[in-house]
């Protein structure tokens, strides 16, 4: 375990000092090896993400996950396609585009729930970003005067997930 953990660091790092010096094609190549051999590290996602949005902007990271989950995979990638729907939510979400912002949290969703299916001992962190999509629809459905939906969205978050009331949103 110990060995898998430096073994990711070292292709982040890597990734890092390519990305950092310019060199964006074996940075990428870099990345995609890393993604390849620890599929599931939250590290190397969270740089997909950043080159994704960096290069693509928010609409290409929905893309970039689509076009991983259209290909065999593995199971953990689903969860992790649900967390950057959720990110793209929120991005939508504060640049006042809220069609697009429930869309993503609807998709977020949906992810978690495929996650679930195929990896039952996500439960935990699939529950909290449930919640945390419904809780941003909630917030959605407030803004635009829809104080009942609202409050419905609230109740369901807080049965999906009741600790991830004290939780901020990426965007806090």
């Amino acid at each position: 375990e110990a060995g898998t953990l430096l073994d990711v660091r070292r292709h982040a790092a890597h990734f890092d000092f390519l990305w950092q010096l310019g060199a964006r094609a074996r940075a990428a190549t870099v990345l995609e090896a890393g993604l390849e051999r620890f599929p599931a590290s939250w590290m190397l996602h969270a740089r997909l993400r950043g080159v994704t949005l960096e290069q693509r902007g928010i609409e290409g990271l929905a893309e970039e996950y689509a076009a991983r989950l259209a290909k065999p995979h593995e199971s953990a990638l689903e969860w992790y396609a649900g967390y950057a729907g959720l990110v793209t939510a929120e991005y939508y979400r504060r640049a006042g585009n809220a069609a697009a912002a429930a869309a993503a949290y609807e998709g977020s969703i949906a992810h978690y729930e495929h996650a679930l299916e195929r990896s039952p001992e996500s439960r935990a962190s699939s529950d909290h970003y449930i919640a945390m999509a419904l809780a941003g629809r909630a917030r959605l459905a407030f803004e635009h005067g829809e104080n009942e939906r609202a409050g419905e969205l609230l109740l369901a978050a807080f049965a999906r997930q009741p600790d991830a009331a004290s939780a901020l949103d990426g965007l806090n």
